[in-house]
């Protein structure tokens, strides 16, 4: 038996024409049988139901194995950046972000002493740095500013009594000369801590050299009173 090759009616094989459309039909015998067979041979190789389960199940068992090292750091670095974007923040990320946020200010100056200093810390400190004109720190203390001036206070009064009072007793203009150069090195002494602190308030550290200006050294004596936060109404 045979199928029409139009619409499938039922013949006889020796039919050329098909009795109900009327279709010439080809010499290729298709049988029932045979067609079962053919299609119990594709079931039998793997339908495309099957042959989608296995390319699912190898797609599982790629992605089971072990990535590179390298992709995975990126993968978690990703992951990390869309935590940032999203503020997900754990504790300890947002811990050391502050941390780092207090050691610079815009990303250019670091602290110049992270931790608080005492009196005697402040005044190593001061004299360590005494003629850096050129510093890349920021003094976030106010109070090494103010305990510069004292300590140039206190030794420009000690070379006045060893130098002046001498000076002027004996008429010596040798020891007025000394005494006037060394004065003249402790009034620079106050420029360094003046642009450590100018650091700090993000301003240009040069306007340290305004300090020998009668009229403009008050507007740095200002700043050197206020905080960062009050510079932009300053």
């Amino acid at each position: 038996m045979k199928f029409c090759t139009n619409c499938g009616y039922k013949m006889n094989d020796d039919v050329k024409f098909c009795p109900k459309c009327g279709t010439p039909q080809g010499s290729v015998v298709q049988d029932s049988s045979v067609s079962e067979s053919s299609d119990s041979g594709r079931f039998q190789g793997g339908s495309e139901f099957d042959k989608g389960s296995n390319y699912s199940q190898n797609n599982s068992t790629d992605f089971q194995q072990p990535k590179q090292s390298g992709f995975d750091d990126k993968l978690q670095q990703n992951d990390y950046n869309g935590q940032r974007q999203n503020g997900f923040y754990n504790d300890n990320q947002r811990q050391g972000y502050q941390q780092q946020k207090r050691q610079t200010y815009d990303g250019e100056f670091t602290i110049g002493q992270p931790q608080h200093l005492d009196f005697s810390q402040s005044m190593g400190y001061i004299w360590q740095n005494k003629f850096d004109f050129s510093p890349t720190v920021q003094d976030n203390q106010k109070s090494i500013f103010w305990w510069s001036q004292l300590m140039v206070a206190i030794l420009g009064m000690a070379v006045y009594i060893i130098l002046g009072i001498p000076a002027s007793a004996l008429g010596s203009g040798f020891l007025t000369i000394i005494m006037l150069l060394l004065e003249l090195a402790l009034w620079l002494m106050e420029i360094p801590p003046i642009m450590r602190r100018l650091n700090y308030l993000g301003q240009n550290k040069n306007m340290a050299w305004l300090f020998f200006v009668p009229v403009a050294q008050i507007y740095i004596w200002y700043l050197m009173c206020i905080d960062r936060g009050q510079v932009n109404h300053a």
